[in-house]
């Protein structure tokens, strides 16, 4: 079986039995008073009147709110306001942006408040400056946030695909086997049956809170190399990943700017130098989380809900989200030397093995032992040999219940995308060459979602994580066939690209794990080709990215679906938090005013939540309104030409057979015997006769569900059948394109997944038969749009390496096969990989490719719903 049929049931299995944690998230009272940031402002009592006070209307809100969070410079925003009628027609409780500024800073709903500290560490003759808030009070206000209300967990759960508990489900972060170890320690799970617990770590009807928490420096700006921020973000796994991911809600608190510091140019060795940043930077962090320590939190701490129920609150680090330098800073390993999880030596990183977990208390015992030993030397060879590096005091050893070991979790980003895949083109390429790999990349046909690479991939020196994440879609079916690439790399790459699309389902089950490790053991049963091939320089894999693969499936045991800790939140939260505050600065002691601009942008967000309050409304955040769509065929209400000219759909759309297509398929709706016999002869000559012109679309769209969570919207996919034309303007010239529809055949009963009863076309035409012509026809039924396809052959059998299935352009008595079928028989689009063969012919284009070439393969890997449905 391979991987991808993970889902070959259609979507995720119903849940059909839930173990919660027994007495855990009680309540203790409901409190009236709920979080200050949620429920009043200053003099909230005038609000009776005016709802958006302390402003003066509705108007002098929404000029604040865009003028905070969307509007121009502070100095651009006063000259606009000093216009006298702009000041007389609205009728604004500010003159300019500074009192603006004064009346969030003083009016509006307080958040909470930063703190400047100064630190100083041996052996650097220089002052650093720490910006932090304290993350505990940052946690209660995201667990006071009324827009979180129904999206809290209070308690751990196991969920299971069926009532004998055997097939759990893993998705949320409360839903993994670590929330129920927090929660007790030695507690022993059988398929949700306790069978053992020894000892409480938390009180009965205490309320675990996961913390999550990253960190990762950037760059502010592209021409000052040295002008870095360091940021650290905090958020809960209580609150649904569904919205914990969404930045319009919200859900990630900063809680600290760390002090940055550059050793080059000094006399600093190398290894002292990387010393002295760790040093600082655990300096910093454990002042920053001073306040999730166990004796702050030995006893709990209240927390209020939206709702005012109060509970008793453990937060306890869960999961630490960082890249694998930022893993073996915060874990004090050695960099490219073992793993952070787990025992194994540099020599071992490439060996398919995972070594004995790591466990903070040991790494604990270890450190302190070399700090007592007499010489650096000697303390330096003690943590050596266990692949730890000498920082005398980490930030996480007086952490609640913490094992930062465990809270190292997968990071797709960068260690697949950026790590694996990177090298993985770079061997490809070797092998190929880059002249025919580039080749390929160009000429592969158009699609929805998929970039086309026009110049190749081998040109630009810095590939992104979403360059690279677009070269995947396309690489395998650019390999098949090439010289240089015999089976063992096909198998290797195609395994590595399962493994990929694996880790990132939304929901997993023990089923799915075993296609994860399925997917791992083929890429190492194959990886040494390319040792032996020459196209990996060194003779073994021992780096650290590809170990790291090994802890994927028991870090989604542990914490849920990697989409509860994934780097590329973070990498986005630089945007916000990071840069655009950075750009809202004059670049002098930046800091301080990127904090500023920050707890503005957050009051102005909560102050949107106390107006929806007073509004007697459930509060949610602001965020881009997208209209839910069932799955299914849409398409634009008008056309897109009327009228259009058979002759001319026959020219310029190349719909060779439109005429006798369409009336063979009348022909078909005829319901008697003597009504086809009848139509097949006067067809022609009395119907078609009339019918000359039809109205057509250009574009069609399909809404395809997600195939795991329900509760998901639709995605939308769109296909283009266009002919050559002007573009919008009259300047320039848009070129013709027709793209290829997966196809429910006619009397087949096809699943959402599998490709059983599905067919490959061409889409030539869209269009619709005048009503008129429908009610002349005497037709039994209402048609609706119509579309005129040419056919591929159906597929059978799989590629033995790739996994993709073989078509070919289908004909029919020495003419391409072309038929006119009902459009909402189209189930979504889909992607051709060309056969290139030993050379990929250079007079193809992604223009002409589908036309000139006979051989393909059906891409599964142009997005995560195509690759759960074809398989």
């Amino acid at each position: 079986m391979v991987p991808n049929e993970a889902t070959c049931n259609g979507r995720e299995d119903a849940i059909l039995a839930v173990d919660t944690f027994p007495e855990a998230g009680r309540v203790l009272r409901i409190d009236d008073a709920a979080h200050v940031t949620y429920t009043r402002t200053s003099h909230d009592c005038q609000a009776e009147d005016n709802p958006y006070y302390p402003f003066l209307s509705e108007c002098d809100y929404e000029i604040a709110r865009w003028a905070i969070q969307q509007g121009p410079s502070q100095n651009a925003f006063s000259n606009f306001l000093s216009i006298d009628q702009v000041k007389h027609k609205l009728d604004l409780s500010y003159k300019n942006a500074r009192a603006l500024h004064q009346k969030i800073d003083h009016e509006l709903p307080g958040v909470t408040p930063w703190r400047r500290s100064v630190i100083q560490i041996s052996g650097i003759n220089e002052e650093f400056e720490l910006f932090m808030r304290d993350p505990v009070e940052c946690i209660k206000e995201l667990w006071a946030n009324p827009a979180y209300l129904d999206h809290l967990t209070y308690a751990p759960e196991h969920r299971f695909t069926d009532e004998g508990k055997v097939e759990h489900i893993y998705d949320e972060l409360m839903s993994g086997d670590w929330s129920w170890e927090a929660q007790v320690r030695g507690f022993k799970c059988f398929f949700g049956n306790v069978l053992n617990v020894l000892q409480a770590l938390l009180p009965d009807g205490a309320t675990l809170v996961p913390v999550i928490l990253s960190s990762d420096k950037t760059q502010l700006c592209q021409f000052r190399g040295d002008t870095t921020a360091y940021p650290v973000y905090l958020t809960i796994g209580n609150i649904s990943k569904s919205i914990r991911r969404k930045l319009s809600f919200h859900t990630q608190k900063l809680i600290g700017y760390l002090p940055t510091i550059s050793l080059d140019g000094t006399d600093i060795l190398v290894d002292s130098a990387r010393l002295t940043r760790a040093q600082l930077f655990h300096y910093a962090m454990r002042m920053v989380t001073s306040s999730l320590r166990a004796g702050p939190l030995a006893n709990g701490i209240e927390l209020i809900s939206g709702d005012g129920a109060v509970r008793l609150g453990f937060p306890v680090l869960a999961a630490y989200v960082a890249d694998y330098p930022e893993q073996a800073l915060v874990t004090c390993t050695r960099y490219a030397q073992t793993c952070p999880k787990c025992f194994v030596t540099k020599d071992e990183l490439g060996n398919h093995v995972t070594g004995d977990p790591r466990y903070q208390k040991k790494s604990i015992r270890t450190i302190r032992h070399a700090s007592q030993q007499s010489t650096r030397v000697r303390a330096d060879a003690a943590v050596r040999d266990h692949g730890l590096n000498l920082i005398l005091d980490p930030f996480w050893i007086e952490l609640l219940h913490c094992n930062i070991h465990d809270a190292i979790t997968p990071d797709i980003l960068h260690q697949i995308y950026q790590g694996l895949v990177r090298h993985l083109c770079g061997w490809i390429s070797t092998l190929i060459s880059d002249a025919e790999l580039d080749a390929r990349f160009k000429h592969m046909p158009r699609a929805h979602g998929v970039r086309l690479f026009s110049h190749g991939i081998s040109g630009p020196t810095q590939v992104s994580g979403p360059e690279h994440r677009e070269i995947c879609k396309q690489l395998l079916g650019c390999i098949v066939d090439a010289p240089g690439a015999p089976a063992g790399v096909i198998r290797a790459t195609r395994s590595l690209l399962d493994f990929l699309e694996i880790a990132q389902y939304q929901s997993h089950t023990e089923a799915t794990l075993g296609y994860l490790a399925d997917a791992l053991d083929e890429f190492h049963a194959n990886k040494d080709v390319f040792i032996n091939l020459g196209a990996r320089n060194s003779e073994d894999f021992n780096f650290a990215k590809l170990h790291s693969l090994e802890h994927y499936a028991n870090s989604i045991r542990r914490f849920g679906t990697t989409d509860n800790y994934n780097t590329e939140a973070t990498e986005r939260l630089h945007i916000d938090y990071a840069k655009d505050a950075y750009r809202a600065t004059n670049k002098k002691e930046f800091l301080q005013q990127m904090m500023r601009w920050l707890e503005r942008h957050e009051s102005m967000a909560a102050f949107d939540l106390v107006l929806q309050w007073r509004r007697g409304e459930i509060p949610k955040p602001r965020t881009r309104w997208r209209r839910p769509l069932s799955p299914g065929v849409y398409l634009a209400k008008n056309p897109s030409a009327r009228a259009v000219p058979f002759h001319v759909l026959e020219n310029q759309f190349r719909a060779t057979h439109f005429k006798d297509a369409l009336g063979e398929f009348i022909v078909n709706q005829l319901q008697s015997t003597s009504q086809r016999q009848r139509g097949n002869r006067n067809l022609n000559a009395n119907i078609l006769r009339d019918l000359e012109a039809v109205d057509v679309w250009y574009h069609i769209k399909f809404a395809v569900p997600n195939l795991q969570v329900d509760t998901e919207f639709a995605t939308l996919c769109t296909a283009h059948a266009e002919p050559k034309r002007l573009k919008t303007g009259g300047i320039g010239e848009l070129g013709a394109r027709f793209d290829t529809v997966l196809i429910n055949e006619l009397g087949c009963e096809s699943e959402d997944t599998g490709i059983d009863g599905k067919r490959v076309a061409r889409l030539k035409v869209i269009f619709r038969i005048p009503d008129e012509y429908v009610t002349k026809m005497s037709l039994p039924r209402q048609i609706g749009h119509l579309a005129y396809v040419e056919w591929f052959s159906r597929p059978r059998n799989k590629d033995s390496n790739s996994g993709m299935y073989p078509i070919s352009r289908s004909y029919r008595n020495g003419v391409l096969d072309a038929s006119v079928i009902e459009v909402d028989s189209m189930f979504r689009t889909c992607q051709l990989a060309p056969r290139f063969g030993r050379r990929a012919n250079r007079a193809w284009t992604s223009n002409n490719v589908l036309d000139r070439c006979e051989h393909f393969l059906i891409n599964n890997f142009i997005d995560h719903h195509t690759y759960q449905s074809i398989w």
